[in-house]
């Protein structure tokens, strides 16, 4: 839970940091967020309830398909990103 906050925080602040200092700290969520779904499936008080597993789970199936969609979707090189069009 406090590396969820903290992952939080440091994209509050992400304006006053370097942009790969933000990114290594912001990839942090990942490996805080499977933590806490271990906890939450093994040690959590309502771990042996079949709403929750569900809910982990459904959490997970989420989490991983957005992230295979952010992967296939990445601009190529050379490609120009549309934030970066407003700026110009």
């Amino acid at each position: 839970m406090y590396g969820l906050l903290i992952v939080l925080f440091i994209t509050d602040i992400r304006h006053k940091l370097k942009r790969k200092l933000w990114y290594l700290l912001h990839v942090l969520a990942y490996p805080i967020f499977t933590l806490a779904l271990i906890h939450g499936f093994y040690l959590g008080t309502d771990s042996s309830t079949i709403w929750l597993k569900m809910m982990y789970s459904g959490t997970l199936l989420v989490l991983v398909l957005l992230t295979v969609i952010r992967i296939l979707i990445q601009p190529r090189k050379g490609q120009i990103r549309v934030t970066e069009m407003k700026q110009m």
